[in-house]
C-alpha cells in the first residue's frame, strides 16, 4: 500500500493545496510532536504555519517557529511571504485593511469589523498582516506540500483518522453498489428494525468515531408509489438515464428519512415538488452564486432534477440528466462551483446514506439531534439490533 505522504503526489495537481494541507495538518495533530524526527518536526511546523489564520499567537508563543517559516520562504524564493514575515518579526504590521459593501441603489459603505483581541499582540493590531498573508500563501503552501512528498521516504505519517474511516466506508459502499440495485439499497435503509442514528460532537462526527456516541432512535416516513402514468411520462422525457432514480419512486413517491421528534434528516421530495425545488436551486445560482454573470451558471443545472434536500439548507440535491455528468448526483451549488459531482449515481448516493450517513446529513451542519441541552451530529446509521 502506498504511504500517505507519497499518495499526495497523485492529488496535488487535481485538488486544492489548501484542502490537502489541512488534511495533512490533521494527520500531524493525531501524532505526539515529541515523537517526531527532526525532519518530520520541521515539516510539521511548516504545515502548522500554512494552516494559521492569525500571526499574533505566533509572535507571542512561536517566534522561533515563525523565524523558521521566514527562513523557508527565503529558501524557496517566496519574496512576498518573506517580506511579510520579516516585517512581522521586526514588529511592523501591514496597514489596516478596509472592506466596503455596495447594495443596489446605494453608495458603498465601509464595513466596521472588530476582530477583538485575537489579532492583537504587543499593543499592535496584526489584522492587516493576517489578510496580506492569506492572499500570499498559495506558493508557500504548494512548496510545503511538494517537500512533504519528497520526504515521504524519510518518515512515515499515517493518514488522519477521518480519511482512514472514509476509505473503509468507500470500500463497503463500492462492494454494495456492485452487488445491489438502487431500489434494493433504498429498501435496506427504510426497513431497518428500530433504526438508530449514533450521534456525537462535531469532532467525532468528522472522524466517524462512535466510542462516545449517543444512540438516537429515528424513523422513516415513506409515501405510497408514484402514479404509473407519471413515471412513464418522466421516462419518456429523460430517457433511460433516470431509471435508477425512478425505481425508487416506483416504490415510494418521496420520504422523510431519519426523522427524530418530527424533523427529518433528509427529505426525498415527491415528484410533484421537483419543479419547485429546482426553481429554488436555479434562483439561488442566478441571484447569488453567479449574480455577476448568469451566463456562467453551468447549463446542466437547468435540466437537472432536484430530488431532495436537507431541512434548513438552501442547497438542493440534484440528479444530472444531461452533459458529461449525466446520471450523477451533485449538491447545489457547492458542487456546481467546482464542476465536480459528489456521487457517481443514485445507488452510490443511497449506499452512502446507509453506510456513511454523516457524509450527507452533515452537509452544512444543519442536522442536529437535541439530547437534553446538547446538540449532536449524525455519525452512523444502524438498526438497534446492531448496537
Amino acid at each position: 500500500m502506498m504511504k500517505y505522504l507519497a499518495s499526495l503526489a497523485e492529488r496535488i495537481e487535481k485538488e486544492d493545496p489548501n484542502v490537502i494541507i489541512w488534511e495533512v495538518g490533521q494527520a500531524f495533530d493525531e501524532v505526539d510532536p515529541a515523537t517526531l524526527s527532526p525532519r518530520a518536526f520541521e515539516l510539521y511546523e511548516l504545515v502548522s504555519f500554512c494552516m494559521n489564520d492569525g500571526i499574533a499567537p505566533w509572535l507571542k508563543d512561536k517566534r522561533d517557529a515563525l523565524t523558521r517559516a521566514r527562513d523557508y520562504a527565503r529558501k524557496i524564493g517566496d519574496q512576498r511571504v518573506l517580506d511579510l514575515l520579516d516585517d512581522a518579526l521586526s514588529g511592523d504590521p501591514q496597514p489596516e485593511v478596509t472592506f466596503s459593501v455596495a447594495l443596489p441603489g446605494q453608495a458603498p459603505r465601509k464595513l466596521e469589523i472588530d476582530a477583538g483581541e485575537v489579532t492583537k499582540f504587543g499593543g499592535v493590531d496584526w489584522g492587516g498582516t493576517d489578510i496580506a498573508l492569506s492572499f500570499a500563501m498559495d506558493g508557500f503552501t504548494d512548496a510545503v506540500l511538494r517537500e512533504l512528498i519528497e520526504a515521504s521516504h524519510e518518515f512515515d505519517l499515517q493518514a488522519p483518522l477521518a480519511v482512514r474511516r472514509r476509505v473503509q466506508a468507500d470500500s463497503k459502499i463500492s462492494s454494495e453498489v456492485s452487488a445491489q440495485t438502487a431500489v434494493e439499497i433504498f429498501q435496506k435503509i427504510i426497513s431497518a428494525k428500530n433504526p438508530v442514528i449514533e450521534a456525537g460532537q462535531w469532532e467525532d462526527a468528522e472522524n466517524g468515531v462512535t466510542a462516545r456516541a449517543t444512540p438516537v432512535p429515528i424513523r422513516h416516513i415513506v409515501n405510497s408509489p408514484a402514479p404509473t402514468k407519471l413515471l412513464s411520462k418522466l421516462t419518456k422525457k429523460y430517457g433511460p438515464i433516470v431509471s435508477d432514480l425512478l425505481s425508487i419512486y416506483a416504490a415510494h413517491n418521496g420520504a422523510e428519512l431519519f426523522q427524530y421528534k418530527g424533523e427529518c434528516g433528509f427529505y426525498l421530495a415527491p415528484i410533484e415538488q421537483w419543479d419547485n425545488l429546482h426553481a429554488q436551486a436555479v434562483e439561488w445560482a442566478e441571484s447569488v452564486t453567479w449574480q455577476a454573470d448568469k451566463s456562467d451558471v453551468p447549463p446542466y443545472l437547468y435540466s437537472a432534477i432536484a430530488f431532495g434536500m436537507i431541512p434548513g439548507d438552501s442547497e438542493r440535491w440534484l440528479f444530472i440528466t444531461e452533459g458529461q455528468h449525466a446520471g450523477k448526483i451533485m449538491l447545489s451549488d457547492a458542487d456546481l462551483i467546482d464542476d465536480q459531482p459528489r456521487f457517481v449515481g443514485v445507488a452510490h448516493f443511497l449506499s452512502t446514506l446507509l453506510n456513511d450517513v454523516g457524509r450527507i446529513l452533515n452537509c452544512g451542519g444543519y442536522i442536529r439531534y437535541a439530547i437534553g441541552d446538547t446538540e449532536l451530529f449524525p455519525i452512523r446509521y444502524i438498526s438497534a439490533e446492531e448496537s
